[in-house]
Order: structure tokens, then C-alpha cells, then sequence
């Protein structure tokens, strides 16, 4: 059906299917080429949202729900925000090196 478009341009869906098949191993050598976006993609993340001042805003968040919630004359200190910088930086390096992990047996699994 005719939507008035350009066939070259896809909506989320299609982009997906297409991005997903292409990426699999279909074609050689594809998925290596675009290996390189998910560390600029989190380089630009962390760059545009610093870990820390996105779990400052977080915790600015929890205190701002925990007040909106306390019932009148409620006087109880408010429960502590469970996610310290120390705590989230352990969680994301343990999640590099199990990455990093995984990635090694991959490559052994197919012969690299």
C-alpha cells in the first residue's frame, strides 16, 4: 500500500527486522563493522549523562517521590537512596569484565 513515502525510507518496525538480519551473520563481515557503536554509543552516553550526576538526579528524584508519598503528620526520616556512585561504578565494571568475558569465548567458540 502506497503510504505517500519513499520505499528507502522504514519505520521502526521494518528498521528493526532489517537491522536484526543483517547484523546476525548473514552477511559476512557486517556485524564486525558495526561492533565499533556500542562503546561510541556508551562513550557518548556517559559523555552527554555523567554516571555521577545522573545518580545525583536519581536520588534528587527518590526524596522528591518519598515527600510526595508521606502521609500528614508522617515525621519518619525518609528511607536512604539505595545506589551510591561507589556501588553503580562496581555494577558497571563487573558488567565490562563479564562482557569482556563473554566476548573472549565467542571469539574462541569461532575459532578467534
Amino acid at each position: 500500500k502506497d503510504k505517500g513515502i519513499p520505499a528507502y525510507i522504514w519505520d521502526t518496525r521494518q528498521s528493526s527486522g532489517i537491522s536484526m538480519l543483517l547484523s546476525s551473520g548473514i552477511v559476512p563481515g557486517l556485524a564486525e563493522l558495526g561492533a565499533v557503536y556500542g562503546p561510541l554509543a556508551r562513550a557518548k552516553m556517559l559523555e552527554a549523562h555523567p554516571m555521577e550526576q545522573f545518580i545525583d538526579e536519581c536520588a534528587a528524584e527518590w526524596y522528591k517521590y518519598c515527600e510526595m508519598f508521606r502521609e500528614p503528620g508522617d515525621d519518619r526520616p525518609f528511607p536512604k537512596y539505595p545506589y551510591t556512585h561507589e556501588f553503580i561504578k562496581e555494577l558497571c565494571e563487573r558488567n565490562d569484565r563479564e562482557g569482556e568475558a563473554e566476548i573472549r569465548r565467542q571469539q574462541e567458540r569461532m575459532g578467534g
